[in-house]
């Protein structure tokens, strides 16, 4: 009988996945630290951005460095839907948050982004290409395609994070003169990515026959469900962690302007006390100096 022990640590912890992801540790720690002075404008990095950043990096090396990759990829259908809901719910808006605007402008006014900035960050196009894409890629005819052949599987997955880091970022621009939505916009823009993501999930969830085969043959030993029960988990666990992360989204999108609302009403009132003060200040020394000049 297969054992864990008999797949091999490279299977079950991908070290080319972890070699990766310590890179960008790396690079980042430099570039936030040692490296910020030769960024222009830069300024000293939060802790709870950084803290952001290494938590997408550890949350997707969980996704597609450890035994969950290999669990997703050759035996349950249920662990492949938790690593897509890791790679591309949750990784690219703590990255988003974790980056510094002085670090992504440059690289938004680069001569390779700029002359196509405004058809990539278009909202319409943001919120259309993630969730077309992941659409068609759960086609059964395009998933059992693509599962076959492995530079396609790796290409079709690689697109799928580019364009969600896109449709993030309309979400969470970490420079402020990039910034295009408003907090209203935001939500409704979260809103649609929910609606437009269900239709892949309700159709794995309702289907009454196994539509991948390339989970049918899976060694005994690694199934815990049956196999359709586990395809339908795989829509469940989708759904379900989809409209948490777009719920709390949402709701931190929220209060963070309802903070803000309220900033600027201390801000206003506080201006209309000092005009107020002012004024009255203003009167009493033309009252006094018109004392003066009759005495």
């Amino acid at each position: 009988m297969m054992k864990w022990t008999d797949l091999g640590f490279t299977n079950l912890w991908s070290p080319a996945v972890l070699f990766f992801i310590v890179l960008l540790g790396v690079a980042y720690g430099l570039a936030v630290g040692k490296w910020r002075p030769f960024f222009q404008d830069s300024s000293p990095v939060s802790a709870k951005r950084q803290f952001s950043f290494y938590s997408a990096l550890v949350l997707y090396y969980i996704a597609y460095g450890s035994p969950m990759n290999y669990m997703g990829h050759h035996f349950m259908f249920s662990f492949h839907m938790m690593q897509q809901t890791l790679a591309f719910l949750v990784v690219p808006p703590l990255v988003w948050l974790g980056l510094p605007a002085w670090l992504v402008k440059p690289a938004l006014e680069s001569r390779l982004v700029k002359p196509w900035y405004r058809i990539v960050f278009n909202p319409i196009v943001g919120v259309l290409t993630f969730n077309m894409i992941f659409s068609i890629y759960h086609i059964p005819l395009v998933f059992n395609y693509v599962y076959e052949v492995p530079w396609m599987h790796a290409a079709y997955h690689y697109v799928l994070l580019l364009t969600a880091f896109q449709m993030w970022y309309l979400v969470f621009c970490p420079v402020p003169d990039y910034d295009r939505l408003s907090s209203l916009q935001k939500m409704a823009f979260v809103f649609g990515m929910g609606v437009l993501i269900t239709p892949a999930c309700g159709l794995i969830i309702f289907a009454g026959k196994l539509l991948y085969p390339h989970y049918a043959e899976v060694p005994l030993q690694f199934t815990m469900l049956p196999l359709l029960e586990d395809q339908q988990l795989g829509g469940v666990v989708m759904k379900i962690m989809q409209e948490i992360v777009y719920g709390t989204v949402i709701g931190f999108i929220f209060f963070r302007w309802f903070n803000m609302e309220k900033r600027k009403e201390a801000e206003e009132e506080e201006e209309l006390e000092r005009a107020a003060l002012e004024e009255v200040n203003g009167s009493v020394t033309l009252i006094g100096n018109g004392r003066l000049n009759q005495a």
